[in-house]
Parts: structure tokens; sequence; C-alpha cells
């Protein structure tokens, strides 16, 4: 057991030391603290400018632009990003799965016993409070940013702050 923790910890510091030493993609707003956070391996959807939509994940981020798994797009030409929390989304999924599965159970039982009315309100209304609790859930794991006058990116580049590996006398 004494040996499991000590794996466990070494594999959160090695995680978390990788993570540490990468770059971060801010949407800041100007007069405000509020910000969004951009990470490597974010799912995201950029819609352009132009009016381009590309979506995929976040690879890499640079002073000038971002890298999604489908190409390069420059920081300049960005309209609106959007982050998707896909652990979010997944659980209100499954929260509105549960409830249509609920309203399917009852109604078989129903019909099995030959009931007279096959679902009552208060099943319905169980069964619809779980599928539109799922589907708010399932909204709360998307965040959007306009960029505009008002908001803006700014890039944090955390290996500027590490130590050299070999450090000169």
């Amino acid at each position: 057991m004494k040996r499991f923790g000590i794996l466990l910890a070494l594999l959160f510091g090695l995680v978390f030391s990788l993570n540490a030493q990468s770059t971060l993609l801010l949407v800041k707003k100007k007069q405000s603290a509020r910000t969004g956070r951009f990470i490597p391996g974010d799912q995201i959807k950029v819609i352009t400018k132009g009016g381009r939509k590309q979506s995929g994940v976040l690879v890499q981020i640079t002073p000038k632009s971002i890298y999604l798994d489908q190409g390069r797009m420059p920081l300049d030409s960005i309209k609106k990003i959007k982050k998707y929390n896909m652990g979010i989304i997944g659980n209100g999924a499954t929260m509105s799965f549960g409830g249509i599965l609920f309203a399917g159970i009852v109604v078989t039982n129903g019909l099995i016993n030959n009931d007279s009315p096959i679902i009552t309100g208060g099943e319905a209304a169980v069964a619809g409070g779980f599928v539109l609790g799922g589907a708010v859930l399932a909204s709360f794991g998307v965040k959007s940013y306009r960029i505009d006058d008002r908001h803006y990116f700014e890039v944090i580049d955390f290996s500027k702050f590490a130590e050299p590996i070999n450090p000169s006398p």
C-alpha cells in the first residue's frame, strides 16, 4: 500500500509538472477581472471574422496563433471562441437519458399491467424533470467568448519562468 501511495504521488507530480510548463490562452475583458482560460487539450470551436467555423482539440498556443488538430488559426482572425467541458455535457446527457429511460420503463409497465392511465402526471413530471434538468446541466458545459473591442486575448508562456536545467555559474 505504501508503494502505491509513492507511485501515485510521483505520477501526480509528473502530470502537474508537464502541465505547468505549457502555455495558457486567456480571454480578458477590459476593466474586469473575469477571464476565460484555455489550455492545450481543451475541446473548442472557433468562428472567424469571415464566418468560417473550425472545431477540434486545442493542440498548441503561440503568441500569434492557436493550433487545432485540424490546422492553424491566427488569434487576430478569431471573432468567437467556445470551450466545451465534456464532463458536464456528458453528465447532462446521462441525466436526460435517465429521464427518457424512466418514462420508457413506466410506459412499458403500464402496458403490461393494462393500467389506466399508462403514465401518471407525477411520473411524467419526474421523467420530464430529469430530461429538462439534464438539458440545462449540459448547457452549462459550453462557455462562449466573443472577441470585440472590450475583450482581448493574452498568451502566457510558463516556460519563460522555468529554471534552466544546467544553470551557468
